[in-house]
C-alpha cells in the first residue's frame, strides 16, 4: 500500500461525501495503491447510519477500513487510530470537511513518492478548488527550531511517512494541538520536514464543526494551554525568547477565558 488517507468523522456525514469522491477520481488518475481509513469518534446514530451508507458506496471503487471510537475521545485521539490502523508509506491526515483538488492532489502522491527521504510533508492549502498546480514545486525544508518558531507559515496539510512513524504522534488527551505530533517525530528523528509548494487540499474554514472557530474553540482553551504547557517543558531549547513569552502569556489568558465562561 503507497497511500493511506486518514479521517477522523465527528457528525459530519453531509461533506464527507465530496471528500471520497475527490480522493476516488485522485486515485483513478495514478498507478499507486491508495486506501481510507476513517475513524468515527462516537456520532449519534443517524449520522454513523449515513456515513456507513456513503462508506459502501465508495466501496467498490476504494479500499475502505472503517472504526470506531466506543466514546467521544476527540480529533487527536481519532487521528492516532487512523494512523496505527494505516498500511501505506504515507498517512495523509485530512479532515472530513475538507476536500482536494484532483489535478494537485495527483501531483502530490507522485511528488511524495519522491520525498521518502522525510519523516513529515506539509502542502499548504487553499480555500477553493483549483484546476492547476505545479508538478512539483520550490518547496523547502523545515528542522524542528524553525516549525516551533515560524510553523509552515499558514493552514497546512500534514503527511506522516509511516517508515519513519513507530508511534502514536499525538498526545490523545488534548482533543487537539496537532503540531505536538510533528514536534515528537521531528525531535525523534532529528530529520528534517519537507513543505511543498503543491497546494492540494480544499480548507473548509467557515464549518461549524471547525475546532478552531467560536464555542468549539472556547471549549478548548485548557487543552490548548496544556499543550502550550507541554511543548515549553519538552522543547524549550528550540523556542526564541519572543516566542516563549509570548506562549507563557497566552497560557494565563487561556486559563483565565476558560475559568470565565464556566
Amino acid at each position: 500500500m503507497d497511500y493511506s488517507f486518514c479521517i477522523p468523522h465527528y457528525n459530519n456525514s453531509t461533506l464527507i461525501k465530496r471528500l471520497f469522491e475527490s480522493i476516488k477520481q485522485i486515485a483513478e488518475k495514478v498507478d499507486f495503491l491508495c486506501e481510507i481509513i476513517i475513524c468515527d469518534d462516537a456520532s449519534n446514530e443517524k449520522e454513523v447510519k449515513k456515513l456507513k451508507e456513503i462508506i459502501a458506496e465508495y466501496s467498490d471503487f476504494l479500499e475502505i477500513k472503517y472504526f470506531e471510537n466506543k466514546k467521544n475521545r476527540g480529533v487527536t485521539y481519532t487521528k492516532n487510530n487512523t494512523i496505527i490502523n494505516a498500511k501505506g508509506t504515507w498517512s495523509i491526515l485530512i479532515d472530513s470537511d475538507d476536500f482536494f483538488s484532483i489535478n494537485p492532489g495527483v501531483n502530490m502522491l507522485k511528488e511524495l513518492a519522491k520525498l521518502t527521504r522525510y519523516p513529515v510533508v506539509f502542502y499548504h492549502c487553499t480555500t477553493t478548488e483549483i484546476d492547476e498546480a505545479p508538478a512539483s514545486g520550490e518547496g523547502r525544508d523545515i528542522d524542528l527550531q524553525n516549525y516551533i518558531n515560524v510553523g509552515t507559515g499558514e493552514e497546512a496539510l500534514t503527511i506522516f511517512n509511516n517508515d519513519f512513524l513507530n508511534f502514536r504522534p499525538y498526545p490523545g488527551g488534548l482533543r487537539g494541538y496537532e503540531g505536538i505530533g510533528v514536534m515528537r517525530l521531528l525531535a525523534k528523528t532529528n530529520l528534517k520536514g519537507y513543505l511543498s509548494s503543491i497546494r492540494p487540499r480544499v480548507y473548509t474554514d467557515d464549518s461549524e464543526i471547525r475546532l478552531s472557530k467560536g464555542k468549539s474553540f472556547r471549549r478548548r482553551l485548557k487543552f490548548i494551554a496544556k499543550g502550550h504547557c507541554f511543548i515549553l517543558k519538552h522543547y524549550t531549547r528550540y523556542f526564541t525568547v519572543k516566542k516563549r513569552v509570548k506562549l507563557s502569556i497566552l497560557i494565563v489568558i487561556y486559563n483565565i477565558i476558560y475559568l470565565v465562561k464556566l
